[in-house]
């Protein structure tokens, strides 16, 4: 069942039940009120209604793949290239040993290709080294800032891409995943919780194949295999929190579920009484004791027997 009460609506019942006007209690202080008695609800009653807060939100991933030019493209600036030492220098950021270059050299003037070849760097930095892979078409010069225009595409190896979860409203990672897979269909990433599993990954063989992604905080940061399909648009599907009230919020409807609103209004009311200094209204004071109070202690018994539960379990 869809929501039906939008913040404004809440707050305009709730102050009718606690016998008030908008004039008794600021509005700021009725917002805080409101997401205050929100977020009690959501810890009290976690996982009675885990279907509902379950959503998925569009992730903006830093890219796995880097377009380097001698002029400022995306992720830097190109400042050298010797075909002699098989050197590439970068103004910003660095190369990750492993990452597969495409290089292409061309002449300023007319934009005729100079060289083109692929390469594997061997050893990263601002300045990385790399062993060419394949053959050269054309002939490998050295990049001349005055003759030639230098455009390198970097395929990261393991390259640590990281997503800000910062602005986001979430409890847990159930899922991230992209559209990389065969023909567009859905690929799963490995979510992993240990995070020394995680930072020695790469000794395993097999991933780099693999994309894979640990959460620390508000950061979720990613490892792309050398061989992995680069990121398409990433996705997550993640156990919600409440949004909050604000001003630019009043008309959107609640996040929660519809079946709280009735022990959420009587929150409401009897915090909005309090801090009026109003009585609370018997009716009111009546089922906060009675049926809502049971409601509270059995959800308090079902988290510490859910806690008891989990003692000794190591996540891996």
């Amino acid at each position: 069942m869809l929501q039906y009460l939008t913040f404004k609506k809440l707050d305009s019942i709730c102050l009718e039940m606690a016998q008030l006007g908008e004039s008794d209690l600021f509005p700021n202080l009725r917002q805080d009120i409101v997401n205050d008695r929100r977020y009690k609800l959501f810890g009290l009653l976690d996982g009675t209604n885990d279907p509902w807060w379950n959503r998925i939100i569009t992730l903006t991933v830093t890219a796995d793949q880097e377009i380097l030019a001698d002029f400022t493209v995306n992720a830097g600036l190109l400042t050298a290239l010797s075909a002699s030492a098989h050197t590439v220098t970068r103004s910003g950021g660095v190369f990750v040993a492993g990452s597969v270059l495409d290089i292409v050299l061309a002449l300023r003037t007319t934009g005729a290709r100079v060289a083109q070849y692929k390469a594997m760097v061997t050893v990263g930095g601002a300045t990385g080294t790399y062993s060419i892979v394949g053959s050269v078409v054309g002939a490998e010069t050295d990049y001349n800032s005055v003759t030639h225009t230098l455009f390198v595409n970097v395929m990261k190896k393991f390259s640590t891409t990281s997503a800000d979860l910062s602005t986001q409203y979430i409890k847990n990672l159930i899922k991230i995943f992209d559209n990389a897979g065969p023909s567009g269909k859905e690929r799963v990433f490995d979510l992993f919780t240990d995070a020394r599993a995680f930072g020695e990954a790469y000794l395993n063989p097999y991933a780099t194949k693999r994309v894979i992604c640990l959460q620390y905080g508000p950061t979720l940061e990613f490892q792309i295999g050398a061989t992995a399909t680069a990121l398409a648009t990433v996705q997550a599907l993640v156990k919600g929190k409440p949004s909050l009230y604000t001003d630019g919020t009043e008309n959107n409807l609640l996040d929660s579920p519809p079946e709280e609103n009735a022990m959420l209004e009587d929150e409401i009311a009897a915090e909005y009484a309090r801090q009026a200094g109003k009585d609370i209204p018997t009716d009111v004071q009546s089922r906060l004791e009675g049926k809502w109070k049971a409601v509270y202690e059995a959800a308090a018994a079902n988290r510490v027997k859910a806690m008891e539960t989990n003692i000794g379990q190591r996540s891996v």
